[in-house]
């Protein structure tokens, strides 16, 4: 799965590289909120982690009193909102009247097409781009939203890329599986990575499972390999597993557990078989070497 691209304004990633991106508070249930929200949409969808947690921190609440008119039609769209509470109308000038059963019709703002109740959002596109506003936007009742501009929105999202790229870079070298993959295979690599950890005692692959998803790298921490409940190896940072479920389409031949915290980096089934192809011998024969032991 590809993740979502970000095209418009230019933003130096290297500019300020330390400038944490802005934190405004928020309680955890409007943070679960806020998510269960934007995860409908596919700007947010592919994000990771990392860049949610930066995003979701960036938005800014925000309060309009009943018959404000939070977004006029043609303007220079900046920014997205997500309704906490309170109706917003959505009118479009120049729609056809008469196409809908009880139409509403506002003077100034044309024909109502939508409405905005908690749970729902508005302005999204312009977080990818600076075009008018399609439509105008009226709270019907006070209400409580929450907002993020596009550059901020940008800037996260960039930023983070460049970092997180920047350092898989850097642990994808150190991997003696992909010694003899050039640089912008490993680029390419670093790009479908995504990371993830696991507390002491979580199980990351269970022995029988299904297990053709995912292939894993370890960043930090080290995990422990049993079969039957019989521990039969260890793995530390630079190891990896999940591999030969994915080459060979069959179960896990064994589980993987976190020994201590564990941060690994995931890679999914088609993004494996489309850039780890050419490495297929290589571990079929590191495979071998080590017989079932880490047949996982």
């Amino acid at each position: 799965q590809r993740r979502t691209s970000v095209s418009a304004e230019s933003i130096d990633v290297d500019a300020y590289p330390d400038a944490p991106p802005p934190v405004y508070p928020k309680t955890p249930e409007q943070i679960e909120q806020i998510k269960s929200i934007t995860r409908k949409l596919f700007i947010f969808r592919d994000l990771a982690e990392e860049q949610e947690k930066a995003v979701l921190g960036a938005m800014q609440e925000r309060f309009v009193k009943k018959g404000e008119i939070l977004i006029h039609q043609g303007d220079f769209g900046d920014a997205f909102y997500v309704v906490q509470s309170g109706l917003l109308h959505v009118f479009i000038k120049g729609h056809p009247e008469g196409k809908y059963p009880r139409t509403v019709v506002h003077p100034q703002l044309g024909t109502k097409v939508a409405e905005c109740a908690p749970g729902s959002y508005v302005g999204e596109l312009a977080l990818l781009y600076g075009h008018p506003r399609a439509a105008s936007v009226l709270a019907i009742t006070d209400s409580h939203l929450w907002s993020l501009d596009r550059m901020t929105f940008r800037t996260i999202v960039l930023k983070l890329a460049h970092r997180r790229r920047m350092m898989y870079e850097g642990f994808l070298g150190g991997v003696e599986l992909l010694s003899s993959l050039d640089a912008q295979q490993k680029s390419k690599i670093a790009d479908a990575l995504n990371r993830e950890i696991y507390e002491v005692g979580t199980k990351v692959v269970v022995e029988g499972d299904p297990g053709q998803d995912k292939f894993f790298l370890i960043e930090e921490g080290e995990a422990i390999v049993t079969q039957q409940g019989q521990e039969i190896g260890q793995l530390g940072k630079g190891d990896y597993f999940g591999e030969l479920s994915l080459l060979h389409e069959k179960p896990r031949a064994a589980s993987v557990i976190a020994k201590t915290k564990l941060v690994v980096a995931a890679l999914d089934a088609a993004a494996f078989r489309r850039l780890l192809g050419p490495l297929k011998d290589i571990m079929e024969k590191k495979a071998g070497e080590y017989s079932s032991v880490y047949q996982h």
